[in-house]
């Protein structure tokens, strides 16, 4: 699966009618980060938790923040798995829709 947080964030703001300022301030997210979303850079182990905060302002899933996806996927799926490089230190994300 293709990280879409961009385009999700382009549509939050121009159906919400708002800045990425005012965005950036509503869940207190550096503008900065909030600007590299939304300009297409994926989310870093350094700001990974950020994604809560827009998630939970927004009301939607992380799926759905993420992948412009609805919760349409089976229980236990994962999402995506991939590993990247950050400060030269390498990680592997996993990302897994649980049962409730």
């Amino acid at each position: 699966m293709e990280i879409k947080l961009h385009q999700v964030i382009k549509r939050e703001l121009k159906a919400r009618n708002i800045s990425l300022n005012e965005l950036a301030r509503a869940c207190k997210i550096p503008v900065s980060t909030l600007h590299g979303w939304g300009q297409g850079t994926p989310p870093s182990a350094r700001n990974l938790h950020l994604l809560k905060n827009l998630s939970d302002y927004l009301s939607v899933s992380i799926a759905e923040l993420l992948f412009n996806a609805k919760e349409n996927q089976k229980a236990s799926e994962i999402l995506v798995s991939t590993t990247f490089t950050d400060s030269d230190r390498r990680y592997r994300l996993v990302i897994e829709k649980l049962e409730k």
